[in-house]
């Protein structure tokens, strides 16, 4: 075989495992533990379980997201927290997700921000169908909820990306109480970090 042919195969054959490769990272379920030691976590939240779900880029309509559950199995949660990207393109692909979470939900209380790509999809859409099933949003704004007797504060920051994050409207109504931050685009950290 001539030495172009070989190459312009191992050309093609990279491509496809390099589309292959991208195309199951987003659509492979992958949980990880990370254990976080905070200094000022109160003392009664020590062992605080938080689900921590983003980018999960839904392309569906269908219910494509049991392998969800199945991962997650029994596990029991303090919390659980949303990131966005929940969809990729289009409002009616957060179906799926939202029967998820209306399984996930039981008595955990579940909270949200938007990725770039919920937004572009319809982001008013996508925050509705959440709150339809519990879920509720944190755009710039900030809650305390309970946990084992304790009020914790929650702070959401809209998507940097998307130019919709507000960290004073954030953070307007917090106290120097300890505080969980949610956002979607990680470099709205330093403009948090201080927080």
């Amino acid at each position: 075989m001539p030495l172009h042919k070989i190459a312009s195969l191992v050309i093609i054959g990279t491509a496809i495992i390099f589309a292959g490769i991208t195309y199951a990272s987003t659509h492979w379920v992958q949980v990880t533990e990370v254990r976080v030691k905070i200094t000022e976590l109160p003392t009664d939240l020590d062992g605080l379980r938080i689900l921590h779900l983003t980018d999960w880029h839904n392309r569906s309509t269908s219910q494509t997201h049991i392998d969800v559950l199945a991962a997650i199995g029994e596990e029991q949660f303090d919390l659980i927290c949303l990131t966005g990207d929940l969809v990729e393109s289009q409002v009616s692909q957060i179906e799926p997700v939202t029967q998820v979470l209306a399984q996930l939900r039981r008595e955990t209380p579940i909270l949200s921000v938007m990725g770039n790509h919920d937004w572009s999809a319809g982001g008013p859409q996508v925050i509705q169908a959440l709150e339809d099933v519990g879920v509720e949003s944190l755009e710039n704004a900030s809650t305390s909820i309970e946990i084992r007797g304790v009020s914790l504060t929650l702070v959401g920051v809209s998507d940097f990306y998307s130019r919709r994050s507000d960290v004073d409207a954030a953070f307007s109504e917090v106290d120097d109480a300890f505080k969980l931050v949610l956002t979607h685009d990680p470099r709205i950290f330093p403009l948090v970090a201080d927080r």
